[in-house]
């Protein structure tokens, strides 16, 4: 179990420093559909509390990898379980039971000792580049202006904080889909 505090910005271009990326595919399902496997993964989680599970598909250059993710609610802060699994479970949780999928490209930039991930949607109607900060502790102020001060002036983005704002959640800009060709 992780807690998961994370900064959201939308953003308008990537920035130039971005170079290598991955494809992520997320399928959102209904994990009570299969709530005694997941237990098996899962021991210690209080179910009453997850709101998301998602399994998520990552195209390296060179493999692709499956990650089962269940979290608790929140926007700023949340619980998030995670754990790595084979392509047979993840289909096994999608079959049937997929609810929504999203597609991205993630780009990573390391600036300042801080890691800023980059996702550009490409199944929504409109274009959306969303630069996602991952802290360790909830943000102080002077934390928030160190990151804004680094997406417009080291690396000349305009931004709009989203943290606090739920329809952009992977959750809620995710669309109904399906788990094609055994994801």
């Amino acid at each position: 179990m992780l807690k998961e505090i994370e900064l959201k910005y939308i953003v308008n271009k990537l920035p130039d420093e971005c170079s290598k990326s991955k494809n992520i595919k997320q399928y959102y399902f209904n994990y009570l559909k299969h709530k005694a496997l997941l237990l098996k993964h899962f021991k210690k989680i209080n179910f009453c509390t997850i709101n998301e599970s998602r399994v998520r598909v990552i195209n390296n250059a060179s493999n692709k990898e499956f990650v089962l993710t269940l979290k608790t609610g929140g926007l700023l802060k949340r619980l998030e379980y995670e754990k790595r699994i084979s392509k047979k479970m993840a289909i096994k949780l999608l079959k049937n039971n997929t609810l929504s999928v999203i597609k991205k490209k993630r780009y990573e930039v390391k600036v300042d000792n801080l890691n800023i991930e980059f996702d550009v949607y490409s199944n929504l109607n409109k274009k959306l580049i969303v630069a996602e900060i991952e802290l360790k502790n909830k943000p102080t102020k002077k934390q928030i202006d160190k990151v804004e001060y680094i997406l417009k002036h080291k690396l000349k983005l305009d931004y709009k904080n989203v943290t606090k704002i739920k329809k952009y959640k992977n959750k809620n800009l995710s669309v109904k889909g399906e788990c094609e060709n055994g994801c």
